[in-house]
């Protein structure tokens, strides 16, 4: 099973953020993640952060036909979120920041604040 890629993000002030495909209950959760200036942001969105406490990532999303791997509390969230026939944007920092780039992940995380 192919684990998602994360592409770079080449400037201080660029996030990640999910698009969550429309779907209906218990089939797979779908996203696209997209890089955003985080200045020239105009649309809304729906912010996620979570303890992690529960850091079993135990559950599964699917972006460009690969695995993202995350918490049941975030799947959860998602699943509440998603829309049956519409898109939704959704900043999740499981997901949006790539956790096992040390160095980016500083960076995002002094934009939490703001995100």
């Amino acid at each position: 099973m192919k684990q998602f890629a994360y592409q770079p993000i080449t400037s201080p002030r660029t996030i990640r953020l999910m698009k969550t495909y429309p779907g209906d209950s218990g089939k797979a959760i779908r996203v696209t993640i997209f890089h955003a200036c985080w200045d020239e942001i105009s649309s809304k969105y729906t912010a996620l952060s979570y303890t992690w406490s529960d850091s079993r990532w135990t559950h599964s999303i699917w972006c460009r036909n690969a695995q993202v791997r995350i918490t049941a509390n975030l799947h959860a969230a998602l699943l509440a979120l998603r829309k049956s026939h519409d898109f939704h944007i959704v900043w999740a920092d499981a997901v949006c920041i790539n956790q096992a780039d040390h160095k980016k992940r500083e960076t995002q995380i002094c934009l939490m604040r703001e995100i």
